[in-house]
């Protein structure tokens, strides 16, 4: 569904709930409740949108457009990243509003380009050049990995509005206009799971990123995101939270990921589990083919420890493992230190490989794996609690 909402006298959020969505870039982060998408319209004496929205969407939106505007043109378009669910409507605007003027990052512009393949002159702006439309005046600010090169925000000073793209974004679609019409909790855990599986595998750049921000001071009173709902009552919580995550700040828990083909593996993992437990380390627990990967994502990039486990499957690991360990390398939270663990038949040739991919990552991994022959034995459980005891000294 399509909501327009007043923000502010002339600025209009365009949001898109999309509640029957199961996925949001593709397989990466599976939706637990849709998604949401906002574009922003601000008039003035030259009319501004900000973004726009997926192309399935246009018509839609297009109606609530005419409705508002009244007959006049949108003069200007700033495009502040260049994935589809920011701007694959932006042809379609170009038909509509032939003399529109479009501004992105320099980065912006080269992709912008390769995009849409036609003849348009997209015009770069820098941090801290300015935009005037009449009463209104925008400054840009790039930030760059977060999540893209070419990502910006843009700040309307008369309005103390941050439009700011997929920054402080979440994929809440829930009908409400503010943070303050839902939880903290419920605001922070969605915050945290869309920052750790979208923009955590670009991390080294946020902290600075996040210091030139900063330095800007200035005032904010709402944060008008690309993604979920705006922030007005939480801005401070939510900074804190991309500070902490840009920083990998850690929590002292350990995350158990594994699949199994016998239960072998499994038993293992609750095993390790119970012995983390005796020394003090809580934990959560995943089998793979039965979560959602975001969630286990989610889990591991502010954990402390993770224990992978895998079966032998040909010699190989499990192909879900394997998908995993990929995911890993993506992610690279590489404070996050890592035992590998699973039960074998009649080779261990899978446990050294996910050693050596996840080494080649630049992840600390525990030198050799805890390997249960066949079935877990009692001196397998002595075994366990020996080797989480060495972890833990040598290690955590």
């Amino acid at each position: 569904m399509v909501k327009v909402s007043k923000v502010k006298d002339n600025i209009y959020q365009i949001r898109i709930m999309d509640r029957e969505e199961t996925n949001f870039h593709a397989t990466l982060y599976p939706a637990k409740d849709g998604v949401s998408y906002s574009a922003y319209l601000v008039l003035d004496e030259k009319i501004t949108l900000i973004d726009t929205y997926e192309i399935k969407y246009h018509n839609e939106v297009k109606t609530y457009l005419d409705e508002i505007l009244q007959g006049r043109d949108i003069d200007i378009l700033i495009l502040q990243h260049v994935e589809p669910d920011h701007s694959e409507s932006f042809r379609k605007i170009y038909e509509m509003y032939p003399n529109i003027k479009c501004y992105c990052s320099t980065k912006g512009k080269s992709e912008l380009m390769l995009n849409f393949l036609f003849d348009y002159e997209f015009t770069p702006v820098k941090t801290g050049e300015t935009l005037n439309t009449g009463k209104y005046t925008y400054e840009f600010f790039e930030t760059p990995m977060v999540h893209w090169p070419d990502n910006m925000w843009s700040y309307l000073a008369e309005e103390k509005i941050l439009f700011s793209n997929d920054g402080f974004g979440q994929l809440l679609t829930d009908d409400v206009l503010y943070d303050e019409e839902i939880p903290l909790e419920k605001l922070l855990a969605f915050a945290k799971e869309y920052y750790t599986n979208i923009i955590f595998p670009n991390n080294m750049a946020v902290p600075g990123v996040l210091d030139k921000f900063a330095s800007k001071n200035w005032d904010i009173e709402i944060i008008a995101t690309g993604h979920g709902i705006m922030l007005k009552k939480y801005i401070q919580e939510m900074y804190k939270l991309y500070d902490d995550l840009a920083h990998e700040k850690k929590d002292h828990t350990a995350v158990i990921v594994y699949e199994t083909i016998w239960g072998n593996t499994k038993q293992e993992a609750y095993t390790i589990k119970k012995a983390l437990e005796n020394h003090g380390v809580q934990s959560s627990i995943y089998q793979l083919s039965e979560s959602r990967i975001s969630e286990v994502i989610d889990d591991v990039a502010t954990a402390s420890y993770l224990f992978l486990g895998t079966g032998n499957q040909n010699s190989c690991m499990i192909p879900i493992v394997a998908d995993f360990v990929e995911r890993l390398r993506s992610l690279k939270a590489r404070k996050t230190k890592i035992a590998i663990f699973g039960a074998y038949g009649w080779n261990k040739l899978p446990f050294d490989e996910v050693i050596r991919r996840l080494e080649d990552a630049k992840y600390t991994v525990y030198p050799t794996p805890l390997l249960t022959h066949f079935k877990e034995s009692s001196s397998d459980v002595d075994l366990a609690d020996a080797f989480i005891k060495d972890y833990i000294e040598n290690l955590m």
